[in-house]
């Protein structure tokens, strides 16, 4: 659930642009040097939170370049 993109999980769809929201995810979990995506949230909220558009913060260790750029690119609704 935690590296599925929206429409994945309410659908089951699987496809080039969900893959660019898990990469977008992973890219995360990596600079934030290996923390488990949507930290005290549980994996059944985690779908509303970001359907109603929450998104992981910047991780501490991440330049805020790649995080505008490249990881909020990934979770856009349109990638």
């Amino acid at each position: 659930i935690r590296w599925l993109s929206p429409e994945s999980i309410e659908s089951s769809r699987y496809t080039i642009q969900s893959d660019v929201w898990s990469y977008g995810i992973l890219l995360w979990e990596l600079l934030s040097r290996g923390k488990t995506p949507y930290p005290g949230i549980d994996n059944a909220d985690i779908f509303t939170y970001v359907k109603n558009g929450y998104r992981l913060p910047s991780p501490t260790y991440c330049p805020p370049l790649l995080y505008k750029s490249a990881m909020l690119v990934c979770w856009h609704v349109d990638p």
